[in-house]
């Protein structure tokens, strides 16, 4: 058996052109995932904004997406509550941001609403705390209703203890600070000048400032709780 030799011009000629191929081939490996990526995400929510209270907070305001190889990448949103001093003054802060197929993530759209409360009372009118669910809102009639809530701040857990100042059925609503009831508790009948306690395990989603109200028969007591700094 002979081997061949080819001439040194050939074999270098074949080399440059494999050379060529395979940078050709790299380079369009690159551009394809350089315009794979999440394109943009789109919402159609307004620009950063102020509300004096929270029940005039907007909606959420849906978001869209594109992308250049997934039809429908998916949209994430969340929100979360900072720098609350009282049920209204604080701010929320909304994020969008999108994700495709590969796992390429656009950039976040974000919107702050500020909720500030700066309107005076008028003289001469009962001022109600002006919260989405009339049933947080002090109403008129009888509020002789002490409560002890403990602790406050709190870690997870709420303690109310109270002493029935008639007989009657009680209920525990809370809420958060957007007027959304998170949670009730129906305890029962009790008998007038009985002393009771009552737990609440706070679902660590909702663990923020928290607005309560205790119904023992036609009174009943409205508070705030807060959540202990960590």
């Amino acid at each position: 058996m002979h081997a061949v030799h080819l001439p040194f011009c050939v074999l270098l000629n074949a080399i440059q052109r494999w050379s060529v191929g395979l940078a050709l081939t790299l380079l369009l490996l690159l551009l394809l995932q350089l315009t794979t990526g999440a394109q943009s995400v789109r919402s159609d929510s307004k620009a950063d904004t102020t509300v004096t209270s929270a029940k005039d907070i907007p909606a959420v305001a849906p978001a869209t997406a594109t992308d250049n190889c997934d039809s429908k990448p998916t949209v994430y949103f969340k929100q979360k509550v900072v720098d609350s001093t009282h049920v209204n003054n604080f701010k929320l802060i909304r994020k969008w941001w999108a994700e495709d197929a590969c796992g390429n993530i656009s950039d976040t759209i974000t919107q702050v609403i500020t909720v500030h409360d700066n309107i005076e009372p008028a003289p001469g009118i009962t001022t109600i705390a002006p919260v989405t669910d009339p049933k947080v809102a002090a109403q008129p009639g009888k509020t002789t209703l002490d409560v002890t809530v403990f602790p406050n701040p709190y870690n997870d857990k709420l303690v109310f203890r109270f002493i029935a100042p008639t007989t009657g059925l009680t209920k525990l609503e809370v809420y958060n600070v957007l007027g959304q009831q998170i949670g009730q508790l129906n305890y029962g009948m009790v008998g007038k000048d009985t002393q009771h306690t009552i737990e609440y395990l706070v679902p660590s989603q909702y663990r923020d400032i928290l607005l309560y109200r205790l119904n023992v028969g036609e009174y009943f007591k409205t508070g705030k709780a807060i959540p202990a700094k960590k």
